[in-house]
């Protein structure tokens, strides 16, 4: 039996590998997006939410005066992601709409107003509050928030 050099092995190899290897198309596009979606989904919960707990901790306070602030500018400094698709960085529904859908929700209750500027914010919130499965999942006090 001949032995096989170092060169024919690594050729060998690539040639074994490379089938049990390949990938379905569009395999990079499907990670790049569930990449954009956790760190959507990072921000959304370190920076979102620890401004909506601040706000209803103390309402009162000028602590919760400065997170409704700083929460309306980070909302409508989104405004051209959500012009983009009709969700979230996509053309489906998301693991990460649920996790906006419960903010923009409760904006009248943390008394934020957006400015006419979010029109495509406002746009995605219809959209979003209209869906049968999101106001299936609503609590009462949560749908004593509008209206």
């Amino acid at each position: 039996m001949q032995r096989l050099t170092w060169a024919q092995r690594s050729i060998w190899s690539r040639y074994k590998i490379a089938p049990r290897r390949s990938k379905l198309p569009g395999a990079s596009l499907r990670k790049v997006c569930r990449a954009r979606f956790r760190v959507a989904l990072y921000r959304v919960e370190r920076d979102w939410y620890a401004l909506a707990r601040d706000i209803e901790s103390d309402p009162q306070s000028k602590t919760a005066a400065h997170s409704r602030k700083v929460l309306a500018e980070a909302i409508c400094a989104s405004a051209e992601v959500f012009k983009a698709k009709p969700f979230f960085l996509s053309d489906e529904f998301s693991l990460v709409d649920a996790s906006i859908a419960p903010i923009l929700w409760r904006l009248p209750s943390y008394g934020i107003e957006l400015p006419a500027q979010a029109q495509p914010i406002t746009k995605y919130m219809h959209s979003i509050f209209a869906r049968s499965t999101f106001r299936s999942c609503l609590s009462e006090a949560e749908r004593g928030m509008r209206h």
